[in-house]
């Protein structure tokens, strides 16, 4: 994660969560009056005061982040190291805890591998190879057109298949342009 994203997308999401579920009161996290509750937040109110009771002490606004981080990928990580797949389920879980009746940040925290398949067809588009060389590739190697279409293993081998060629297809053109 860059300093930008850290900045400018991940800790604004969360300040919104924070700030929608729980206050600061003399030293102490207290759950905000007639708070609306997604339920994930009793998981990471759960998790923060283990993460708390690791330490010795009572759980501070860090915990609450870093227990929703482990919710929404599923191990312990330093916010710093997360990729991007993994921040963006993690803001979606922020969302969710600032808005739940947040449809979008919903499906997409509960359909995670659709969330990856986009991910994947975004970057097989972004290599700009043409829809007619796309489908080429595809019946080349799977005997069909339709590359959307493909399961999601074979996907993931065709967004490396069309990722690689498009750097091999800017090589090719960077070598042959020739200096005056």
């Amino acid at each position: 994660m860059t300093e930008a994203q850290r900045k400018r997308f991940f800790f604004p999401n969360w300040t919104k969560a924070f700030d929608g579920q729980w206050i600061r009161d003399r030293g102490f996290i207290l759950p905000r009056p007639g708070r609306h509750s997604p339920p994930e937040l009793v998981q990471v109110e759960a998790l923060a005061d283990q993460i708390a009771r690791e330490e010795h002490r009572v759980p501070i606004d860090k915990d609450f982040r870093h227990a929703a981080q482990t919710l929404a990928i599923g191990k312990r990580k330093d916010t710093i190291k997360l990729t991007t797949a993994e921040q963006d389920r993690c803001v979606f879980l922020f969302r969710l805890l600032a808005n739940p009746d947040d449809i979008e940040a919903r499906i997409n925290f509960d359909h995670r591998f659709a969330v990856d398949r986009q991910r994947l067809e975004t970057s097989i588009v972004n290599t700009m190879l043409g829809e007619a060389y796309l489908q080429t590739i595809c019946l080349g190697r799977w005997k069909t057109h339709d590359w959307r279409g493909l399961p999601d293993d074979q996907m993931l081998q065709f967004a490396f298949t069309a990722c690689q060629r498009a750097r091999a297809r800017a090589v090719r053109i960077k070598n042959s342009e020739q200096p005056y």
